[in-house]
């Protein structure tokens, strides 16, 4: 899968994030739990999810960093599936 990359936010910024996980899913498969994994720095202050997306609030960050960021969901049919996404922080 393609290095995946989410637009950079400032340090001050409180944005939220998604991971649209219907290109791995299959027909009738759903999120049925979801977790993401933040390095030190990064703050997440709320995730959910529902049918294929998983979201994620995030605050903080160090101006110049890239940060790693993992989300894990298992789904429906019992699979487990990650995806590690990329997320520069700058200010603005």
């Amino acid at each position: 899968m393609a290095r995946a990359a989410w637009p950079s936010k400032s340090p001050a910024e409180l944005l939220d994030y998604g991971v649209d996980w219907q290109l791995r899913l299959t027909a009738g498969e759903a999120i049925s739990a979801s977790t993401f994994e933040l390095p030190p720095g990064l703050v997440a202050t709320r995730s959910t999810f529902s049918g294929s997306l998983a979201q994620l609030f995030i605050a903080g960050g160090a101006n110049g960093e890239l940060y790693r960021i993992l989300n894990r969901v298992t789904t429906t049919a019992g699979r487990t599936i990650e995806q590690v996404i990329h997320l520069g922080v700058m200010s603005k």
